[in-house]
């Protein structure tokens, strides 16, 4: 039997697929927050940790819902989550909130750091499977 193309292949595509639709229309909703309700809601973490692990959130449920099925398609995926992670900076002026590159770079941080062990975690499985044989 061939190795499964990630270790954590999902179960039930259609309830990850759910999940992963409703996190990311969350996180759209969340970061288009007009300035002043955000600041109301004040959780007492700095922002580049928020951003970071929504974006990791993001990127690992991705990584479940569509990009297991391989490498390139997960490493794809992961080029459209940061550029998301930039258009979702660009249009947050639209509602008051004001667009920062360091913002947009933790979202990239996070996205990058989820892809990059999960790639590492696929690759020792791989390696481990080989051995077996």
């Amino acid at each position: 039997m061939p190795p499964p193309t990630t270790p954590l292949a999902p179960r039930s595509d259609r309830r990850i697929l759910a999940v992963w639709i409703a996190y990311w229309i969350a996180l759209v909703a969340a970061t288009h927050l007009p300035g002043q309700q955000v600041r109301r809601f004040g959780l007492g973490v700095s922002d580049w940790l928020l951003h970071t692990t929504a974006y990791a959130g993001l990127a690992a449920l991705t990584w479940l819902a569509v990009g297991h099925r391989s490498r390139s398609s997960g490493w794809r995926w992961m080029g459209v989550l940061i550029a998301f992670g930039a258009l979702d900076e660009i249009t947050q002026p639209l509602v008051g909130r004001s667009a920062q590159l360091g913002d947009w770079l933790a979202d990239a941080a996070g996205v990058l750091g989820v892809a990059t062990v999960w790639t590492g975690v696929c690759w020792a499985v791989r390696k481990r499977h080989a051995r077996r044989r």
